[in-house]
């Protein structure tokens, strides 16, 4: 718990309170706007990838791990000379009709470049980060980008959180064309300066492993943070440690008033002084949500300090909503917001209630008590965003939430005794020493972390909530508060042990509530990974994924392929399938198995029972002698190692007359054994049977082998009921027309067993991402799909689809779907 809620403050009744009904009225303003004018509904494509010419006033600057980034405001668009006048003038008009009045541009600068990777980066742009003042108007011109929308189930809206912040264009590879330099904000720049400064002497400081995690604690900045760190604090619940919150501000904000206070100066001078530091240090970090709600909350506590009335959370808290709102009414979408507020919430409407009922004496208890209010208040939101929740989270945070007074404490000291560097060596060691608590601490939290990954159900993954669920969750939980509240105090301290069974088992249900969810019988997606393939199968307790990789996006499996499977509720992965060894196809799977964990000793108690029809799938495998190839014995059904709360049963390669230990698929083999996963080889033939769905594989073939990965790939057609899919790797020419001549006088390509062709539905994954050879007329007279599936990255250099490849498809008259286009495809039954 914050500073702030550790405050005394007076119970009150939860009326009387006109700021919390406006605050009411600007959640509504905020929905009415949503709905009227969605995200979505500004159209400015016509800019993507197209290089502008612009002026605008910059609004904000800072610096990150990767560079420099400024925001721009009342932005003009401008005409230059170019051998394109007309068409150029033409996209301005567009711009300047489509442009929205408060519309704000990000932009990119390069940084510093890697020592390690000198001559594959850009050059430092630092001199246009220092030209650029805040506050000054400067013409820049640039590439411009749109935020990315989510294209998969459960990936991160960058597009919408950014319209919350007015933001509506991106521009990189960026030219300084002019600069107002009589302009600026003194105050402001005088902030960026200094954030840049602390950002340096924490790297100086703290060193490399722990300079990225003190300047996400005490500067806000996260972007340093490496995807291990990231995920070790998210899987042991503690990563909003990281966001500057209550706990930062009411740190310096309180200790500063204190201090002044104990030097006998007035209330007014020391609210003055206090208040003019946290606003400082929330503009020098961001202003986020967070640090936006927690310093108005502050600034009126400090007001009643100086006024000697009484200071209301509730109050405050919908005072700063209703700040927070007025101005970017789509926050109310953003997870950050939601989070922030909904956590004060439940510590002034829950906590109450949960420690009246259980009656904590001690300290350890009372946090206790606070920590489970808190998670239950805001348990709903979390898995609406993040699809997951972390049980030991809670355990972890009573060590870390107390410690984290000493790492702003000693991290303060330390960042700010770094700003005395350049005076010499004498300073930098004390800055080392005022700062080296935290190295102690953070060690601490780790170990903490990698505990609570290590015991089974450390993360449970729920999938996205339906919203009734939601709702019937907090009505059972808000009545249940109102109803314990109407007896007298006599009447509830005789029924206490009463209500106290009653509260635990409320509470288990709706845990329960929200973690059992009905799935389909079946369910097949085909993800956006950009120019790459990555395909998801479920039907009754199996999941299979087809290909995991990328080779446009950078950590493809963190941001696309694990986001998608936790919001379905998917935290294992039965049979992981990987047609062949290039990036494009297993760049996801290497990341998938890069970050995984093992379990502490003993977890193995914890059994994985199979689906059914999957033990008999591997006695068939035996008998037809394709498991020869398997890597080990099958070892028992327990596997223990996970990544992120995700695990993977048996991943399946290609057989070919190459050595895979000769091939890019050993760092999968080598990954795969040091985990103890079994890994497999299938070759043409080999078939698996769950319940309705039969895979069967078609390819490779030791009578069809050609010497390239791409036309020697897993080909795997798979059936369920009426409809057929045919995953088909990055075939192409050579090895379409031996799978045609192999199979043209078979009826595999026939409709299943009890249905026609007019009640069957074929769709086929195009080979190679639509590559020009690949999709041939005979292959489509063969597999006669209904519908073809084409995953391939936006403006890919390889020009994916193909021109040709398309007419074809078009000729025949079928209907395709293309991801770079789309998105992701999703076809559900049942």
């Amino acid at each position: 718990m914050s500073i702030l809620s550790r405050i005394p403050i007076p119970r009150t009744e939860i009326t009387g309170r006109p700021v919390c009904l406006l605050a009411a009225l600007a959640v509504l303003f905020s929905i009415l706007r949503g709905l009227h004018a969605p995200p979505g509904s500004i159209d400015l494509s016509c800019a993507e990838g197209r290089y502008l010419l612009l002026s605008g006033e910059v609004l904000s600057k800072e610096t990150t791990a990767e560079g420099y980034r400024l925001q721009l405001g009342s932005i003009t668009f401008l005409k230059k000379n170019e051998s394109h006048a007309s068409a150029y003038q033409a996209l301005m008009k567009q711009l300047k009709e489509r442009w929205p009045r408060k519309g704000r541009i990000r932009v990119f600068l390069n940084g510093p470049p890697d020592e390690a990777l000198p001559y594959s980066q850009k050059p430092d742009q630092a001199d246009i980060y220092r030209a650029c003042r805040i506050g000054s108007r400067v013409t820049l011109s640039g590439k411009a980008a749109l935020p990315e929308p989510a294209t998969n189930p459960g990936q991160y809206d960058a597009q919408k959180a950014s319209y919350a912040r007015h933001v509506y264009m991106k521009l990189s590879d960026v030219a300084l064309k002019g600069s107002d330099q009589r302009r600026g904000s003194l105050f402001l720049n005088a902030l960026a300066a200094l954030r840049l400064s602390l950002r340096k002497g924490a790297e100086q400081v703290f060193g490399p492993r722990n300079s990225a995690l003190m300047s996400a604690i005490v500067l806000g900045d996260r972007s340093g943070l490496d995807a291990e760190t990231r995920q070790l604090f998210q899987d042991g619940g503690i990563l909003h440690v990281l966001a500057v919150s209550s706990l930062h501000v009411t740190l310096l904000g309180l200790t500063l008033y204190q201090i002044l206070r104990r030097l006998r100066q007035s209330f007014l001078v020391s609210a003055l002084a206090s208040g003019f530091l946290v606003v400082s240090y929330c503009l020098m970090t961001g202003s986020s949500y967070s640090a936006v709600r927690a310093v108005v909350m502050f600034l009126l506590w400090l007001g009643s300090q100086v006024t000697g009335r009484t200071f209301d959370r509730l109050t405050a808290l919908g005072a700063a909503a209703i700040l927070i709102l007025i101005r970017q009414p789509l926050a109310l979408t953003d997870a950050g917001f939601l989070l922030s507020f909904g956590c004060i919430l439940s510590l002034a409407l829950l906590e109450p209630v949960f420690s009246d009922i259980w009656n904590p004496r001690h300290a350890l208890s009372r946090r206790l008590s606070g920590a489970l209010a808190l998670q239950a208040g805001v348990l709903p939101c979390a898995l609406w965003f993040y699809y997951q929740t972390t049980p030991y989270g809670i355990l972890v945070g009573l060590v870390v939430l107390p410690s984290m007074s000493l790492v702003m404490f000693f991290g303060t000291i330390g960042i700010l005794a770094g700003l005395l560097i350049p005076l010499g060596s004498f300073f930098l060691t004390s800055a080392r020493l005022a700062g080296g608590p935290c190295g102690y601490l953070l060690d601490l939290f780790r170990l903490l972390c990698r505990l609570a990954q290590r015991i089974p159900g450390d993360v449970v993954i729920t999938g996205r909530p339906p919203v009734w669920k939601m709702v019937l969750y907090y009505v059972c939980l808000l009545s249940f508060c109102l109803i314990i509240r109407l007896p007298d105090r006599k009447t509830f301290l005789k029924n206490r042990k009463k209500i106290r069974f009653l509260h635990a088992c409320l509470l288990l249900s709706l845990f329960l509530l929200m973690l059992i969810h009905k799935k389909p019988s079946f369910r097949f997606t085909c993800l956006d990974v950009g120019q790459g393939s990555c395909a998801l199968v479920e039907q009754n307790g199996l999941t299979m994924l087809f290909d995991c990789g990328s080779s446009s996006v950078k950590d493809v499996w963190r941001r696309r392929v694990e986001p998608a499977l936790k919001y379905y509720g998917i935290s294992r992965i039965d049979l992981l399938f990987l047609s062949h060894a290039d990036g494009d196809h297993t760049s996801g799977a290497k990341e998938l198995l890069g970050g995984m964990h093992g379990m502490l000793p003993g977890a193995a108690f914890f059994q994985y029972l199979q689906p059914e029809g999957m033990q008999a799938e591997q006695t068939t495998l035996a008998q037809q002698k394709t498991a020869a190839q398997v890597r080990e014995a099958i070892p028992p059904q327990v596997f223990e190692a996970q990544a992120g709360g995700i695990r993977v049963g048996r991943i399946l390669l290609p057989q070919t007359d190459r050595s895979h230990d000769e091939t890019a698929m050993a760092e999968i083999i080598d990954a795969a054994r040091r985990f103890n996963l079994p890994v497999s080889t299938v070759r043409e033939g080999s078939e698996f049977h769950h319940k309705q769905l039969n895979l069967r594989v078609l390819s490779p073939s030791p009578e069809r082998m050609t010497g390239s990965d791409n036309e020697d790939c897993i080909v795997l057609s798979l059936s369920w009921q009426d409809i057929r899919i045919l995953f088909t790797g990055d075939l192409e020419k050579e090895g379409e027309e031996k799978l045609v001549r192999a199979y043209q006088d078979t009826t595999l390509f026939s409709p299943p067993r009890g249905h026609s062709e007019n009640n069957s539905r074929t769709i086929l994954l195009a080979g190679h991402h639509g590559s020009l050879g690949a999709t041939s007329e005979r292959f489509l007279s063969l597999v006669r799909p209904d519908l073809v599936l084409i995953s391939c990255g936006r403006n890919n250099r390889y020009g994916h689809p193909a021109a040709a490849m398309l007419k074809r498809l078009e000729d025949k008259g079928l209907p395709y779907f293309r991801t770079d286009q789309s998105g992701a495809f999703c076809l559900t039954e049942g």
